[in-house]
Order: C-alpha cells, then sequence, then structure tokens
C-alpha cells in the first residue's frame, strides 16, 4: 500500500487499521513522512475501538475516521468534499 501510495497521483486514501504486516497508523506515519504525501487526506475505515485508535490516528495524521459497518451517507460526503468527481445536478 505504501508503494502503491508513492507511486500514484492520489487525491485521497481508504486506510484500514488492521493490515496484515504494518497496522494503519504506521502506515500513516510512514506515508506523513513522505513529502509527496503529507498533504494527501487519509480517512481511517475500520471495525476497531475507535476510543482505543481514534485519538492516535489524528496524532498521526488521518484526517478522519470511520467506524465499520459504514455510514455511506458519510463515506459519500467525504468522498464529494476530498475527491469531488464533478458530477453535473440533475
Amino acid at each position: 500500500a505504501i508503494e502503491v501510495a508513492e507511486t500514484e497521483e492520489l487525491d485521497l486514501i481508504l486506510l484500514d487499521l488492521q493490515l496484515p504486516r504494518l497496522n494503519g497508523l504506521g502506515v500513516i506515519h510512514r506515508l506523513r513522512q513522505n513529502p509527496k504525501l503529507e498533504t494527501v487526506p487519509i480517512v481511517i475505515v475500520t471495525g476497531q475501538d475507535p476510543e482505543k485508535y481514534r485519538n492516535s490516528a489524528i496524532a498521526e495524521g488521518c484526517e478522519h475516521f470511520l467506524i465499520k459497518p459504514i455510514d455511506f451517507d458519510r463515506l459519500d460526503a467525504l468522498l464529494d468534499y476530498y475527491a469531488p468527481t464533478g458530477k453535473l445536478a440533475a
């Protein structure tokens, strides 16, 4: 995931906390060390206890923390804010 983030032009990163090698907090830390990625918004999407991880995730540099099951209206609002698609009003 870190290699992909470093090679692609990203508008937003959706990231889980529970990952196979490096947990999400470690990934955020590594991403924020890269000048190219230090301003790319990161949204945590996780089933982990928010009280245990929210403050740490925000301290590492994520902008938002979404809990599973996902509130799709909130996710849609975040996507529209960070990565608008330019949809035309009907």
